[in-house]
């Protein structure tokens, strides 16, 4: 059932972004185009400008939708009219959940991906994308694996921390909404003074243990261990992937918890 929300998810929402996506690559390339050619102009540098404020535009408009289309297919597809839908399909609260952070954080890495495709459409010419390619296929590959084994596992571990960063980016929102539905009234304000007050939680619990970590003598520790350069850099990764799993994780389970206790559609 999973698999049948998240196509329905990426359906609704690619008939939204698609055309921005299209829209931002577009004017990246007019863009590229009439740069190099605008002094010799009779219109001077106006279709330059033009080209940059449209494509300033929809860069903006891409973001901003991006975020409103978070918060607006959570909100409006479990928490209003549309949730009666929604809760009557034969699937467990929790899948909804995953079903459209999955999508969300899908959309925002594509959103990110086609924005750095579109600076580099404007700066690069062809001849640059050659050397580009040309670098990449003459970086040996084989001899760098030998040399540094662990790079790529430095590389999966960079990505999950991006991920889970994200999903964390997320689920902070649904559970800030979730937290604001309890309420009878005024329910987006408190869903917002909900967000800030996480942020706030974190931020103390944060500092709280920096502090503690500060505080500790590890030469007191009657333990012999010895960790060189590229497994204190694991470690450091580890715990970075750690420290945006559990509030992933956190969020998660009190957003389900609450659309499964507390689901008040009225």
């Amino acid at each position: 059932m999973l698999m049948k929300l998240l196509k329905y998810e990426f359906r609704s929402i690619g008939r939204q972004l698609i055309p921005m996506y299209l829209g931002v690559l577009g004017l990246a390339v007019v863009n590229h185009f009439i740069g190099p050619f605008r002094m010799n102009s009779p219109l001077g540098n106006i279709p330059a400008v033009v080209s940059v404020m449209a494509y300033t535009g929809v860069c903006v408009a891409l973001f901003v939708i991006t975020i409103l289309l978070i918060i607006q297919r959570f909100y409006k597809g479990l928490l209003t009219e549309e949730g009666y839908l929604m809760f009557t399909l034969p699937c467990k609260p929790w899948q909804l959940i995953a079903a459209k952070g999955i999508a969300a954080t899908a959309m925002t890495v594509v959103g990110s991906c086609v924005g750095i495709l579109s600076v580099m459409l404007i700066a690069m010419s062809l001849q640059d994308w050659g050397y580009f390619f040309r670098g990449l296929g003459e970086i040996p590959w084989l001899k760098l694996f030998e040399e540094h084994a662990l790079w790529p596992l430095y590389i999966v571990e960079l990505l999950i921390a991006m991920v889970f960063g994200l999903f964390s980016t997320v689920g902070h929102v649904y559970v800030s909404i979730a937290i604001g539905h309890l309420s009878n009234k005024h329910r987006i304000a408190y869903a917002i003074l909900a967000y800030i007050g996480i942020n706030m939680i974190w931020g103390v619990a944060l500092g709280m243990f920096g502090s503690i970590m500060n505080k500790l003598n590890f030469n007191t520790i009657p333990i012999d261990i010895y960790i060189d350069g590229a497994w204190a850099a694991h470690l450091a990764m580890i715990i970075l992937i750690l420290s945006q799993l559990i509030p992933t994780a956190i969020y998660f389970f009190s957003t389900n918890w609450i659309l499964s206790n507390k689901l008040n559609l009225e």
